[in-house]
């Protein structure tokens, strides 16, 4: 059975895992909060949530390695862009190194994602080409079936719109 963290929980197990230490520079934070770990996702220091449960985001055992990395790095004296220079691909084992904790840590763990529980490593999915058909002046509709809008059915729909009170009437597409 796997456990995961919700934010907050994340932000307490590393400041746990942090506790008692203090970084040798004054531009950052002892112990991350809430917001650091948000803004260290969007920059890529931290893989994206493992789950979402009624819409909240939940953590694993690979965030928490992560998370105190970033932070047992800042402490070395470290840039947050080295930082992300050296953490890029690391595996778990890598990430347990850096941040220094044990085999199994205290509370909840995730299960790892079959991609090493990197989001880089997986390709972009395809995605279908989008054609883009002016229906009306400053309308512009987007169709991303793989089958085309004839003109035929543009003028429908621009018809459509004009019975609807969407374009006015003296307008043509």
């Amino acid at each position: 059975m796997f456990f995961v963290w919700t934010i907050d929980e994340l932000a307490q197990a590393a400041a746990l895992a942090l506790a008692g230490e203090t970084v040798a520079s004054g531009r950052t934070n002892d112990a991350p909060d809430v917001r650091t770990v948000r803004y260290y996702a969007a920059l890529g220091l931290l893989d994206p949530p493992c789950s979402f449960v009624r819409r909240k985001a939940r953590y694993g055992e690979i965030h928490l390695l992560q998370l105190v990395a970033v932070k047992r790095l800042q402490q070395g004296g470290l840039s947050l862009a080295d930082i992300q220079a050296q953490l890029t691909g690391a595996h778990r084992s890598r990430l347990r190194t850096i941040a220094r904790l044990p085999e199994a840590p205290t509370g909840p763990t995730a299960p790892l994602r079959e991609d090493g529980g990197h989001f880089w490593r997986r390709r972009p999915r395809e995605l279908e080409p989008v054609r883009a058909v002016r229906v009306a002046p400053g309308i512009t509709l987007l169709i991303d079936a793989p089958a085309s809008l004839s003109d035929a059915d543009a003028a429908a729909l621009a018809a459509w719109l004009r019975a609807r009170g969407i374009v006015p009437s003296e307008e043509q597409p």
